[in-house]
């Protein structure tokens, strides 16, 4: 504990709902500094709701410093069970982010509940199945997927949308999820004034080749990577995000900006509580 200095805790968020102003990630700051005795930062969400943003994506920033020297301009795609793009060009105005679909919760939902594991392992199975079209143009209708920015999902608000699947074999609705993912992806990176030349995959989604391969094959003209492979750890990447929030926290930096979350401070919100031991 002596060689730790800060904490930087974000908990797990179980209720998301900016547009009424709350938003709830469990776990207890307080009691973690006292049961460490290292100073915690914890509840960073909660400004910004309260200042009018969305909560969410939070690690837009950490993204922009951490891949700052390479080639622009450049989006990040953090996929977890939700999926989160920052998108920058030459300088920190050029930051945008919003959440863009979800992420790896239906398709880990799927395999637990059919066949016990945890997730598809290099998307295998969803490579195995077959999409169907008529089907997934139907679903992209549903106006989760036209949400006007700035917007941030939890991972339940795709349920509704996801439904019609539920009726097709396992290996087929998750060949689905990932075309699904593609189109909205795709159809989110016309929003940017110019196209990214490259993006780059970190989270767990990252080790989801049939995911990538298909990311690929819609956006031929945009190189896709993983984290990994232009030097990044990409299991660490949003723990990292958050200890760095908590140093600009102490430090009375912000972490969120209009074009991240929304927030309606001008000057960017300053995100998260401080917690004594």
């Amino acid at each position: 504990a002596s060689d730790i200095d800060l904490i930087g805790f974000h908990g797990q968020t179980i209720f998301h709902q900016p547009a009424n102003k709350i938003t709830w990630q469990i776990g207890n700051s307080q009691l973690l500094a006292l049961l460490t005795g290292i100073k915690t930062v914890g509840d960073f969400r909660v400004r910004d709701v309260l200042e009018g943003g969305q909560g969410a994506p939070l690690v837009p920033i950490y993204h922009y410093y951490l891949f700052s020297k390479l080639l622009k301009p450049t989006l990040i795609l953090n996929i977890g069970g939700v999926a989160n793009l920052s998108y920058f060009d030459e300088n920190l105005e050029s930051l945008q982010a919003f959440d863009t679909c979800f992420g790896n919760a239906p398709a880990n939902d799927l395999m637990h509940k059919k066949f016990q594991k945890e997730f598809d392992e290099n998307g295998d199975l969803a490579k195995s199945g077959k999409i169907n079209l008529e089907l997934i143009n139907k679903i992209l209708e549903h106006k989760v997927f036209h949400q006007t920015l700035p917007k941030s999902f939890s991972r339940n608000d795709f349920d509704e949308a996801l439904a019609p699947l539920q009726g097709l074999e396992p290996q087929d609705i998750l060949a689905c999820y990932s075309q699904i993912f593609a189109e909205v992806l795709a159809n989110d990176i016309k929003l940017f004034s110019k196209k990214p030349k490259q993006i780059i995959v970190c989270g767990g989604g990252a080790y989801n080749k049939n995911l990538l391969d298909i990311l690929q094959k819609k956006l031929v003209d945009i190189k896709i990577l993983t984290a990994q492979e232009v030097g990044f750890n990409v299991d660490s990447i949003e723990a990292e995000a958050f200890a760095f929030l908590a140093i600009r926290r102490i430090l009375n930096l912000p972490i969120s900006f209009k074009k991240t979350t929304g927030t309606l401070n001008l000057n960017g919100s300053i995100g998260g509580i401080i917690f004594e031991k």
